[in-house]
């Protein structure tokens, strides 16, 4: 009996020591991975397609700009290492040395060159045009030598180090043919991704989970954390829930409701200031909204305080000019006035009842479903029968493209340089109609002036302008600037940054 008891305790010590082991193993496998909870993943593969801030999230760990932003938005020198002006249309750019893409092609300034001709070849085909293209009013590179070139404008960019943010830079044995030509075709197959940054794609979903390993060669600094997951989680509760039972350890917009939830004893909320700036499209292609006192009763008719306060925690910011500081102008607020609303429609002929629709997503930003409901019970307030469609983003992306919907809600952000945020008015992000009209001329008129300003007292006097314009003429129904809720792991050290980008290389654990 004595010895079967003995052998009985030596087997439970060992038990538990295994179990020991294996809990530590755990912990340490734990500390080398990080889960982050999106409410979208990336659409595109290809570094010359990437639009939205989830795009840039997660390729960006990928691919690497010539200069790169940091958590409060300036500018700093990535792929290249300095830059001088030659003259206004000249930058003389120096590039790093010493770096490879993941195939171990060497990273030059042919890498360069031929990123750029491939960007403004789609563009100048019509497959795809960011607005940065217009913006920085390319002019071609000229080579120095292997890391030095010349990049001409054709005129004045101000912002071009900013803008160069938006061309991460391509493997030129990815995108050339053994003619030397161009590729124009998207790249879709993960073989095919190839860069310079810190970490390696491992797997991809188009707009869905992707993982990634850090990049053993990297040029920099080797991340902290070996492997990350980005899994896209569209509903805010499944995030929070995710986060509390440890499935995730960091994720973006949780519910408001459920902030106190997300806050446990190995959990924190993390409440930052945001750029990006909620809103309503107005569509003016329909003919009810091409008479401006009706955009204006739109915006009278709506109480964005008491939004603030009910929706947003009050951690929202309403905001007047439509620009961020420090290009905000202070061009007054559309106040809650449903009389004057009211007087409005009066005069403009609306009659009683008239059916409207608000089209909406639902957990891709900080509440904007709700918002949409309490937004249309004040338009049936001032008169309007307001119908809401709460709809997957590519479905409200297509009722956009094809001017299928009266209100739509936007939350734009990402740009601080004025001219950045005037692109809004401009691209395909808003499609409104506004353009075709004197006003949105008018309008784009003053944009083109900007890009070109370079005396920074006059670039704002035209900005101040810009933002005067848009407040008249209200092509939004203006609303808030959204405050950027995240909600992690009390051991994860992470800095929210203003572009709400969510990088892994600069994500550790304690």
């Amino acid at each position: 009996m004595r010895s079967m008891l003995h052998r009985f305790a030596v087997m439970l010590l060992a038990l538990a020591m295994l179990v020991s082991c294996a809990g530590i193993a755990s912990a340490e496998a734990a500390k080398d991975t990080v889960n982050i909870g999106v409410a979208s993943g990336s659409v595109y593969l290809d570094a010359s397609f990437l639009s939205r801030t989830n795009d840039f999230t997660i390729m960006y760990n990928v691919y690497e700009p010539l200069f790169n932003k940091d958590e409060n938005n300036e500018a700093y020198p990535c792929l290249a290492t300095g830059y001088e002006m030659v003259d206004d249309n000249t930058w003389r750019i120096t590039l790093r040395e010493g770096v490879t893409f993941t195939s171990g092609t060497p990273f030059n300034a042919e890498a360069v060159v031929r990123t750029f001709e491939r960007s403004f070849k789609l563009k100048e085909m019509g497959i795809w045009s960011q607005r940065f293209h217009d913006d920085i009013c390319y002019d071609g590179i000229e080579v120095v030598d292997d890391y030095t070139i010349l990049f001409h404008t054709t005129a004045p960019t101000p912002n071009l180090l900013t803008d160069l943010y938006a061309f991460g830079i391509m493997d030129p044995t990815m995108i050339v043919d053994e003619n030397g030509e161009i590729i124009t075709d998207e790249l879709t197959d993960l073989s095919q991704v190839s860069g310079t940054g810190p970490y390696v794609l491992t797997s991809f979903v188009r707009d869905g989970d992707a993982s990634l390993v850090a990049n053993e060669n990297y040029w920099g600094e080797a991340p902290a954390i070996k492997n990350v997951n980005y899994r896209v989680i569209a509903d805010e509760s499944t995030r929070v829930a995710e986060l509390i039972t440890g499935g995730v350890d960091l994720i973006q917009n949780p519910s408001v409701d459920q902030l106190d939830m997300s806050t446990t004893d190995t959990t924190e909320v993390v409440v930052a200031p945001a750029r990006r700036d909620c809103a309503l499209t107005i569509n003016l292609e329909k003919e009810l909204f091409q008479d401006v006192r009706v955009r204006q009763a739109v915006n009278y008719a709506v109480n964005k305080e008491e939004i603030n306060a009910a929706l947003m925690g009050g951690d929202a910011e309403i905001y007047s000019g439509f620009m961020m500081p420090p290009h905000e102008a202070d061009v007054g607020y559309y106040t809650y006035d449903p009389d004057m609303a009211r007087s409005l429609l009066a005069e403009a002929g609306v009659p009683e009842g008239t059916h409207i629709t608000l089209v909406t997503t639902t957990g891709r930003y900080v509440r904007e479903a709700d918002v949409s409901q309490v937004i249309a019970g004040y338009l049936d307030d001032i008169g309007f029968d307001t119908e809401v469609q709460i709809v997957d983003y590519s479905v409200w992306a297509e009722k956009r493209s094809s001017s299928d919907y009266d209100l739509c809600f936007i939350a734009l952000g990402g740009y601080t340089t004025g001219v950045g945020e005037a692109m809004w008015l401009q691209d395909s992000v808003s499609e409104n109609g506004w353009s075709n009209t004197e006003k949105g001329q008018e309008f784009d008129a003053l944009y083109e002036e900007a890009k070109t300003e370079m005396d920074p007292e006059q670039y704002q006097e035209i900005l101040n302008e810009m933002q005067q314009l848009v407040f008249d003429d209200c092509p939004w129904l203006f609303l808030y600037r959204q405050p950027s809720f995240y909600a992690k792991n009390k051991d994860l050290n992470w800095v929210p940054r203003v572009d709400e980008s969510m990088p892994a290389q600069f994500i550790s654990w304690n």
